[in-house]
């Protein structure tokens, strides 16, 4: 790990008080020592400086940095009890922004970079309660961790396009009167030239398109399932590729991931069963395709160029 700014190691003491100590609470409810907390000021300075300097000019980060420092030092802060990432992350702003606070001339996504915050500190956190070596150390703490990690991946939100597409398929489930199943959810994943689409065909040519043709196919045929109202963020695949982002870090759920948590589920679903006797030797391809494929993880990058007098 780099070692933080002294910005960084300004922000992190504050934001230990308004992030990390409240975390902590919810894991384990007695006072923290000197040492607990120092700890808990030093992981919060690193994810910071980690997370802000991520794709970010030094000098926008700088600024960046000093300004969070002095938030974090404010009481505008909402509770952190029973919250997810991105409630605690939307809340967080409204009330900066009640409390006069200029949030539109911060240089960075504010409420992205507050989720990320979130979830990668009690991230960090799990990692120093099973080091024995750390004054976090404590065994009790990680099943309580492990229960607050799943609750943290839930505000990880879907990349807009795939939250669109899924969006799409369960209203045409809803038009046609028939169930939202597996094949639709995966049609949403097989654009032409998309990850899973690439992926299928370079496991073995052509594979991509004939998967696509016969969910269709299977899709055309009205159901005898009738339509169910359907919550794609729960979704149990959905949650799972949440789960899955959270594990690599990442600010959003994007295709991999939701592919990786329908091809890797078990038990398989009765339509990924299907693919796997489909696909035969080939199916192990697809999915270290899928593993492989980049995630999108956009930069906060301010529009340049910044100093052309042109």
């Amino acid at each position: 790990m780099v070692e933080p700014t002294t910005l960084a190691l300004r922000a992190g003491k504050a934001a230990a008080s308004t992030v990390a100590k409240p975390l902590w609470k919810r894991i384990e409810d007695r006072a923290l020592g000197p040492a607990q907390l120092r700890r808990l000021e030093r992981i919060c300075a690193e994810t910071l400086d980690a997370v802000v300097r991520e794709g970010t000019e030094p000098e926008v980060a700088e600024h960046a940095l000093s300004v969070l420092g002095a938030w974090f030092a404010g009481d505008t802060w909402p509770a952190l009890a029973a919250t997810t990432a991105d409630e605690w992350a939307r809340a967080s702003v409204r009330n900066l922004d009640a409390a006069g606070v200029a949030v539109e001339a911060f240089p960075l996504n504010l409420e992205d970079l507050l989720v990320r915050v979130f979830v990668e500190v009690w991230a960090r956190m799990r990692q120093d309660a099973a080091d024995p070596t750390s004054p976090l150390f404590n065994a009790m703490a990680l099943d309580a961790l492990s229960r607050l990690a799943s609750h943290a991946a839930e505000g990880i939100p879907l990349e807009p396009g795939l939250r669109h597409r899924l969006d799409i398929a369960v209203t045409n489930c809803w038009a046609a009167g028939t169930r939202f199943r597996t094949p639709h959810l995966l049609l949403a994943l097989l654009d032409r030239d998309s990850v899973g689409w690439s992926s299928f065909n370079a496991a073995r040519a052509g594979s991509g398109d004939d998967l696509v043709e016969r969910l269709r196919a299977y899709t055309a045929r009205q159901s005898s399932e009738r339509y169910e109202a359907v919550d794609v963020d729960q979704l149990p695949a959905v949650r799972q590729a949440r789960r899955i982002a959270q594990q690599e870090g990442a600010r959003t759920v994007t295709d991999p991931h939701l592919l990786l948590a329908l091809l890797q589920a078990e038990p398989a679903s009765a339509t990924v069963e299907e693919i796997k006797r489909l696909m035969k030797a080939d199916y192990p391809t697809v999915v270290s395709r899928i593993r492989a494929a980049p995630r999108d993880r956009p930069a906060d990058r301010t529009p340049g160029p910044i100093l052309d007098l042109s």
